[in-house]
């Protein structure tokens, strides 16, 4: 199961989506609801990839209105100007229809299981980091996720190493002093033996 779109980032795409398309936005939010599929790595995969295409376009009727593809295996490792590269994988947009229910967006993840390894890693973190509108929307309303306790670790660490490298500076700025002056007293000793 893929994770649940978090608020903080859901507020943040209704905004985008309202200043760029129309008021109030949230009728563009499309992967709330989420769910994954890994597709198991090997001489088949490319194949296993297609076939999982195919099941889920028929499944939920995906066609150009009716849903949506974003293919990344096709455009992995193609930059698109000064945006970042995204990793290898396939989102659809669909819509889910169960009986009694209104019909809802959400969306499929289909992965190749080795590269949705690299992807989630401690690396992704970096991702998170550089899309995030704010500080508090990584910590995810005011919950610590394990990326928030990351970040905090990497940060407090970050912070200490500053500290010790401040004081090396200091350090090494009196050393650099005394080296001065010493320096000086060879001058003027240096001076005094010439004019004798």
């Amino acid at each position: 199961v893929a994770k649940v779109k978090g608020a903080p980032r859901m507020k943040a795409k209704t905004k985008e989506y309202s200043e760029k398309k129309s008021w109030p936005g949230s009728e563009y939010l499309g992967d709330c609801l989420r769910a994954m599929i890994v597709c198991r790595g090997g001489k088949e995969s490319g194949d296993t990839i297609y076939q999982t295409w195919l099941q889920l376009k028929k499944a939920f009727g995906i066609r150009e209105d009716n849903g949506r593809l974003k293919n990344n295996f096709a455009t992995a490792g193609i930059l698109k100007g000064d945006k970042h590269q995204t990793p290898p994988d396939m989102l659809m947009n669909i819509t889910l229809n169960v009986e009694g229910c209104m019909p809802m967006p959400a969306e499929i993840q289909v992965h190749h299981e080795e590269i949705l390894e690299l992807k989630e890693s401690r690396d992704h973190l970096l991702y998170e980091i550089y899309r995030a509108d704010s500080i508090s929307s990584l910590q995810g309303a005011g919950q610590a996720s394990n990326d928030t306790k990351v970040i905090k670790k990497v940060l407090e660490e970050n912070d200490h190493l500053l500290k010790e490298n401040a004081k090396v500076m200091e350090e090494n700025a009196k050393v650099l002093e005394e080296k001065d002056r010493e320096i000086e007293k060879l001058k003027q000793k240096l001076l005094a033996f010439s004019q004798e």
